[in-house]
């Protein structure tokens, strides 16, 4: 449905490594902080599901809101759509056994086992 997120995939399939693309516009203040947040803050992923997140659950965050839940699902309102005209792309590495303990998500997408088998850390910036 969307040609930069298509490339993000195609990129996961090619080498191995996720890519997740964010409106740039969504970045409340302009930054990223990856943290995590109070028990039972409610979040919105992109398969439409409202979550209740644990404490336990890294998060990507701009300054005032949660935008993905990190290594595992994006969230609903942060993606990129039809209007976004700048984009910000992620590339990390996330330790996979804290990837795959995540309490607060227990479908996980097919793009799970490419976080938790993912390159390693030096090959992120490649990936840019």
């Amino acid at each position: 449905k969307n040609n930069v997120v298509d490339v993000t995939n195609f990129i996961l399939h090619e080498l191995g490594q996720p890519l997740h693309a964010f409106d740039a516009a969504k970045i409340t203040g302009g930054r990223i902080v990856v943290r995590t947040v109070a028990d039972g803050t409610p979040f919105k992923t992109l398969d439409g599901v409202e979550r209740k997140l644990s404490s336990e659950d890294l998060m990507i965050c701009n300054s005032s809101e949660p935008m993905c839940i990190a290594g595992v699902l994006g969230g609903l309102d942060s993606g990129v759509t039809d209007d976004t005209t700048d984009i910000f792309l992620e590339s990390a590495y996330f330790n996979p056994v804290s990837v795959r303990r995540r309490p607060s998500v227990t479908v996980y997408p097919p793009t799970l086992r490419s976080v938790t088998n993912a390159v390693p850390t030096r090959a992120c910036r490649r990936m840019l």
